[in-house]
């Protein structure tokens, strides 16, 4: 893992995985931030996705779908080489 700083910032982001985004291609960057726990969350920014939002009426539960390609996916770990 390493810490990344985007755009000359300090940042507490510590980089589990990424992949950035090309002129043809989306990108990805799984992180944690540095202070948390060890069963602290991790987060996953993607960039160049089309993505739909929803949210499902009185229980305030917001759904997002977003497209992924497969080789994105394949990186991420979510499908097999």
């Amino acid at each position: 893992m390493t810490n990344v700083a985007f755009g000359g910032n300090m940042s507490t982001k510590v980089t589990i995985k990424s992949e950035w985004q090309g002129l043809s291609q989306p990108g990805f960057h799984l992180y944690e931030e540095c202070l948390s726990d060890d069963d602290g969350p991790v987060y996953l920014e993607l960039n160049g996705c089309p993505f739909t939002a929803t949210s499902s009426g009185n229980d305030r539960q917001s759904n997002i779908e977003i497209e992924i390609p497969r080789k994105m996916a394949i990186a991420l770990g979510l499908l097999p080489d």
